[in-house]
């Protein structure tokens, strides 16, 4: 059968919870999420894992008949028994067993504390009890049943599903946050060179949202296809892609959109569900220890071998970070695992989150390591010094590329991706540096975001970038350069153009005349 395109559904879906419950577009989406992982389940596996009795079918019938032979309404058997159940397939608290995966963090153990099912808005309501919502909730997985069977899902739906919800979302603000479009995270994984990792590598998104740089990697050939296999009962990878995150609902969610994008190894009998827990659980690490550090309390030191990431931009709430920081206890010399002191460690990095992600991401890379990083332009013209100093004592710059107004769902500020890489010595030569503004993504950058693939200036960038990456000697490099020049928007210029007392955007490398 032809795969689906899920925007239908989950436009009507939106309409219709939020119709009942008001509730606010995140609790919307976890909700739709639900139900969607319910239907999923129970299209893909088999029925001695989950029964007939449990199952997103067992709910479709007539409202009268079902409770003569339940003796409660749909939603309420939902809630009493069949939800309990998923829950028991997909437990909290699965042990990560990958070796070297907690050390990366300095780490004893990484345990997952979330099942897959936790946002049910129609439960949250003080306003109205369950069988209220029992006809909502009917007419919901009616829309399901029509929309038929979620066994073949086209790896567009897997990308655009969430990104589909968000677009209904009339405050999308508070959403927006934790989603990179579609069409920026591709390119940034095509720029990581993914395929030319070494097996045990390490990949890491520290603010990792609902996963897309973890997962999407799975889905392109260039990239890492064939990564996790299930094998005797175990999930195996060849690479580290870790996806760390504070917030348990977008953790929820990050599993939720891992096995929406292995529906093929769910539905295959020789992958375990043990194995899928786990799998889930090396991929998503939930990191809410301390509630304003999040994942910036554990940071690794020179052990990552790429980072893609788009951090929170908070410049107001510094002061509550500078606060949880110094109120850590300090490392102890009697520890076993050597801990850092982090106060010191993030000092001087600069005001806002994504300074201190910077910090973070400096540290953790090995040297030669890359980062891919979606940062505000206010980090980039800031004028003070000493920050970028401390960056570029640890790090080259690669790349600065300017994005369009309007990339963000929720942010019409402007922002950049910058390439960083970890230098292996202070003595390292510095390369040119590529500058590039991006006008279109390949998409309308209004609500709609309708396809526009003959306008994706960014993914012009990207080929360049990987072209030049790839080159083997300076002739080669050289002639990367030129061929990439040949377009108006991307421009190579000398290190000393993003020194610690320049300012590192870049539209300052072009005249007003060219700009216009």
């Amino acid at each position: 059968t032809a795969a689906q395109d899920p925007k239908p559904l989950a436009e009507k879906i939106w309409q219709l919870i939020w119709h009942a419950t008001k509730g606010d577009p995140k609790e919307c989406l976890l909700t739709f999420v639900e139900i969607f992982i319910l239907k999923f389940l129970s299209d893909n596996l088999p029925a001695e894992t989950l029964p007939r009795s449990k199952s997103f079918y067992e709910l479709i019938a007539d409202p009268q008949e079902f409770h003569n032979r339940h003796g409660e309404s749909q939603i309420e058997y939902y809630i009493s028994t069949i939800r309990p159940h998923i829950k028991t397939i997909f437990p909290d608290n699965t042990v990560a067993e990958e070796d070297g995966l907690p050390e990366i963090f300095g780490l004893k153990t990484i345990i997952s504390k979330t099942s897959i099912l936790n946002g049910f808005a129609f439960l949250k309501s003080s306003t109205a009890t369950l069988t209220e919502f029992d006809r909502v909730f009917r007419e919901i997985l009616d829309e399901f049943l029509k929309f038929g069977s979620l066994t073949n899902i086209d790896s567009e739906f897997k990308l655009r599903l969430y990104e589909t919800f968000l677009k209904r979302s009339a405050r999308q603000q508070k959403l927006g946050q934790f989603f990179t479009p579609r069409n920026v995270v591709r390119p940034m994984i095509k720029m990581a060179r993914l395929s030319k990792l070494k097996d045990g590598a390490v990949v890491l998104d520290p603010a990792a949202g609902v996963g897309g740089f973890v997962l999407e990697p799975m889905l392109f050939a260039d990239a890492l296809p064939e990564n996790l296999q299930f094998k005797n009962g175990e999930p195996l990878r060849k690479i580290k892609t870790v996806g760390v995150d504070l917030d348990d609902d977008l953790h929820l969610l990050a599993k939720a959109n891992m096995l929406i994008h292995l529906v093929e190894a769910v539905r295959d009998r020789s992958t375990t569900i043990k194995a899928l827990n786990r799998a889930m659980a090396e991929y998503f690490v939930l990191m809410n220890n301390n509630q304003t550090l999040g994942s910036l309390e554990f940071p690794p030191q020179a052990s990552v071998d790429v980072i893609l990431t788009n951090p929170p931009y908070v410049t107001d709430g510094s002061k509550a970070y500078k606060k949880a920081l110094a109120e850590l206890p300090k490392p102890d010399e009697n520890e076993k695992i050597k801990r850092i002191d982090l106060e010191d460690y993030y000092d001087g990095c600069g005001l806002g989150v994504e300074a201190l992600f910077l910090r973070y991401i400096s540290g953790a890379l090995k040297p030669g390591g890359r980062a891919f990083v979606i940062v505000p332009l206010g980090l980039l013209n800031r004028t003070e010094q000493g920050p970028k100093d401390s960056i570029l004592k640890e790090c080259n710059i690669l790349a600065s590329i300017q994005l369009p107004r309007n990339t963000f769902f929720n942010t019409a500020q402007k922002t950049y991706i910058l390439v960083l890489e970890k230098r292996h010595t202070t003595k390292d030569d510095r390369p040119k540096v590529m500058a590039a503004i991006a006008r279109t993504i390949g998409e309308s950058l209004d609500w709609r975001r309708t396809p526009q693939p003959k306008l994706n200036d960014l993914a012009t960038i990207a080929d360049c970038f990987v072209n030049w990456m790839d080159s083997k000697s300076v002739a080669d490099r050289d002639t990367a350069i030129k061929s990439a020049e040949t377009n108006e928007f991307i421009r190579f210029v000398e290190p000393g153009e993003f020194s610690g007392s320049k300012r590192w955007d870049v539209p300052r490398l072009w005249s007003d005349e060219e700009l216009v």
